[in-house]
């Protein structure tokens, strides 16, 4: 018996019943419908029509002010991330949690940059002590030659 608990017959199809009729068909318009196809015949992946029809609305003139300045802050947003906001805290803080603070500030290529740093400076460290290690094998090594060549 198979882990899932079904088993199958040597030489027999687990799903004699083969694909479900109208499969493909769906499968080709929800394709279809993640395209957007613009005026000019151009077409677009749902994100970038989404972005295309915000910055129609931010540059029509004879949208109403507040949702030009709206679909302005949803297209930056989209395409910026949100502004951070300020955090203030008093009190003491653990200084282990510092490097979280101090994480919560960084933009996220900050952070991407931040922990790039901390794995090379990790790898470094790690080689060094492989190294030291082979070192100190390798004088090990002369001493027992050493030791042997004098017998």
């Amino acid at each position: 018996m198979d882990p899932g608990g079904v088993t199958f017959k040597k030489g027999q199809s687990g799903n004699p019943g083969g694909r479900e009729k109208g499969a493909e068909r769906r499968a080709k318009e929800a394709a279809e419908a993640r395209e957007y196809i613009a005026d000019d015949g151009q077409k677009y992946t749902g994100r970038e029509a989404l972005y295309h029809a915000l910055l129609d609305i931010a540059f029509d003139r004879d949208e109403k002010a507040r949702d030009r300045t709206g679909a302005i802050v949803a297209f930056l947003d989209r395409v910026d991330g949100k502004p951070k906001q300020a955090v203030s805290v008093s009190g003491e803080v653990d200084p282990a949690n510092l490097a979280l603070l101090d994480a919560l500030r960084m933009t996220p290529h900050e952070r991407r940059a931040h922990l790039a740093r901390i794995e090379q400076e990790e790898r470094e460290v790690l080689d060094a002590s492989q190294d030291s290690t082979h070192a100190s094998d390798d004088t090990d090594l002369d001493a027992d030659l050493g030791a042997h060549q004098s017998d």
